[in-house]
Formats: structure tokens, C-alpha cells, sequence
């Protein structure tokens, strides 16, 4: 997750905390915008908010990053 949207220019820090489970990114809203940062980590296979990303770029996360509810 820190990975992609630190790919994004304009991102000044991405941090994810494992433990709480929030994410924090900071931006330069004259270079990007949050709905960027949110293509860009879906595209990577990670959920964001109430937006899932598609089942294929899911699939290909590590095991240990697969969250989701199978039911």
C-alpha cells in the first residue's frame, strides 16, 4: 500500500499501520489528489475505502496481504 502511493508525484509520505489498520498519506493537492492515490493502490490488488480492487490484482498480493471475507 505505501509502495504504490508513494509511486504517485505529489505523495510526501504514505505510512500503514498493521496494528490499527489506518492508512496516512500526505499530498500536495497541486500535483495529485486522493481519487489518484486510490487508482493507483487498487491497481496493485488493495482495497481502498468502500472501493474493491479487481479479483485478478487481489489475487496476486502475497498470502499474508489477503484480508478479505471469502463468504
Amino acid at each position: 500500500v505505501e509502495k504504490a502511493a508513494s509511486s504517485v508525484d505529489g505523495v510526501k509520505d504514505a505510512t500503514w499501520n498493521m496494528k490499527t489498520k489506518v492508512f496516512t498519506v500526505t499530498i500536495d493537492d497541486t500535483k495529485t489528489s486522493a481519487d489518484v492515490v486510490k487508482a493507483s493502490i487498487l491497481k496493485t490488488g488493495h482495497d481502498v475505502d468502500t472501493l474493491k480492487a479487481t479479483d485478478a490484482s487481489y489475487a496476486k498480493l502475497p498470502e499474508c496481504c489477503q484480508y478479505r471475507d471469502n463468504n
